[in-house]
């Protein structure tokens, strides 16, 4: 691992060169002074690179800048040549000239003062790329600014323009957490602004700390699946946020979080929740809110487990609340879930319990059985399922049909008695109305040994075989997935 300046050198458009300046280069609370016409003269003086590469076209070859430039240099400097840039053929191979000048893990120092047309914008893009790919740490990124030089003393100030490739990776944390519910990167940049601020001698603010530890939490919550915690959490950075959202803040080692602020908050206020351990209408909403966020995000695992336990969570509001986070108190609510009528309490959770049991358990166990589901098909289920939960929230009766769900009435099935010896005739139309890979209730009259063998009949042709009927609500004979 090494340290390397990278440097271009132009055409000057003066006769006699380029202009000799007194460049001030402020970092801190210190001021260092360089007068020279080629500021990667400086460059080489202030930061000591291992290496010099200095980039330049065969034009430039022909003046005496780089001539010059390697007498003030010595052996450090390394002339590279790259072609004119003019066309986009040109450009890319530019780029690659620059990426392969670069080492795995070398430290770089950008001087784009003199950098002709787009080359201080394909450095910039070069640096970018180097720091994700090659684990490169982008030191120094400078620019020399001729223009706003004092035309009496040719003092030129030096802009460090680092905090634009820093600023890259503060948005990639933020599409982080948008996309993937990943707040880790955002909460990690700020730890490490705030490690740099009380380096630099700064006054380090407690509040950025506490936002950072409390987006780290929130990151580790959703990703575990821990619904209470991340509605706790959620409360504790929107309230921080709410804190430090109007401050002017000098400091550019924070100065991206502060740009950032509104869309953070935005991302995290919906799943807010400030009485996570009391089961209410308003917990059930906001859980039901994160299992939404995870659709949206693609964390199926996330979203189909915390629906299985928001059924618990609906049915416990209405016959056991002050337990509902006991290990017997959740045992007796799924008791009354699997074994007695729960559709009185909460009309049509029952079947909805069955579909969201049988999803979790195929995930839960990965797929390793027989006959797993097809994940197009959990993703459907998964969007289906949320809705259907959407509705036993508003009190309304699921629907729980689908374009797959199918209904038998056994009792249509014959006309009068039905007869043993006519049993070949009941099944080949319970066959024909099941179809395959379908979801079949089974329920009307009919005797015993007709549902029976109708159950026997369908088992390997239909996706879902269950019972239902008033006395039983619905009853599951089996769930597979051959399909």
């Amino acid at each position: 691992m090494a340290r390397v300046a990278l440097s271009f050198l132009g055409v000057s458009r003066r006769p006699e060169g380029y202009e000799k300046l007194k460049y001030i280069w402020k970092e801190k609370e210190m001021e260092r002074e360089y007068e020279t016409d080629l500021f990667a003269e400086a460059v080489n003086a202030w930061f000591s690179p291992d290496k010099l590469f200095v980039f330049v076209t065969r034009k430039v070859k022909e003046q005496d800048n780089l001539k010059k430039l390697q007498t003030l240099c010595g052996e450090k400097l390394v002339p590279v040549d790259i072609p004119n840039g003019q066309s986009e053929d040109e450009l890319w191979k530019i780029f690659d000239i620059l990426v392969n000048t670069v080492e795995e893990g070398d430290s770089v120092i950008l001087d784009i003062t003199l950098g002709f047309r787009t080359l201080p914008l394909l450095g910039f893009a070069v640096t970018v790329f180097l720091k994700r790919l090659r684990n490169v740490k982008v030191e120094k990124i400078l620019y020399g600014a001729c223009d706003s030089k004092d035309p009496e003393t040719m003092r030129t100030p030096v802009f460090d323009m680092t905090p634009l490739v820093e600023l890259m990776d503060w948005l990639e944390g933020l599409d982080a957490l948008t996309r993937r519910a990943d707040a880790s990167e955002l909460a990690g940049l700020l730890k490490q602004a705030q490690s740099l601020i009380n380096k630099d001698g700064g006054f380090r603010e407690a509040q950025f700390d506490k936002v950072s530890n409390n987006l780290a939490h929130l990151s580790d919550s959703l990703h575990l699946s821990r619904p209470l915690k991340v509605m706790e959490y959620a409360n504790k950075v929107s309230s921080l946020l709410a804190e430090v959202i109007d401050r002017d803040e000098s400091n550019t080692k924070v100065r991206p979080f502060i740009l950032l602020i509104n869309q953070i908050k935005q991302e995290v206020s919906a799943l807010a929740h400030g009485y996570s351990q009391e089961l209410s209408s308003e917990n059930l909403h906001c859980q039901l809110e994160l299992v939404n966020y995870y659709l949206n995000k693609g964390l199926l695992v996330q979203a189909i487990t915390l629906m299985r336990e928001w059924l618990v969570n609906l049915l416990g509001l209405k016959i056991n609340k002050d337990s509902w986070l006991t290990n017997e108190g959740r045992e007796q609510i799924e008791c009354v879930m699997k074994h007695s009528n729960s559709n009185k309490y909460v009309p049509g959770i029952k079947k909805v319990w069955i579909d969201a049991t049988s999803l979790r358990n195929d995930i839960a166990h990965s797929g390793m059985n027989g006959s797993p589901a097809r994940p197009s098909r959990i993703r459907k289920q998964a969007q289906r399922l949320y809705k259907q939960l959407v509705e036993l929230l508003n009190g309304s009766t699921p629907d729980l049909t689908s374009t797959n769900s199918i209904t038998i009435d056994v009792s249509r099935l014959y006309q009068g008695q039905a007869k043993i010896d006519e049993l070949d005739t009941y099944i080949c139309g319970a066959q024909k109305i099941a179809g395959e890979g379908n979801d079949v209730v089974l329920t009307g009259s009919g005797p015993i040994w007709l549902y029976l063998k109708i159950a026997h009949a369908l088992h390997g042709r239909v996706r879902k075989l269950g019972y239902t009927s008033p006395v039983s609500g619905e009853v599951m004979v089996f769930d597979h997935d051959p399909f």
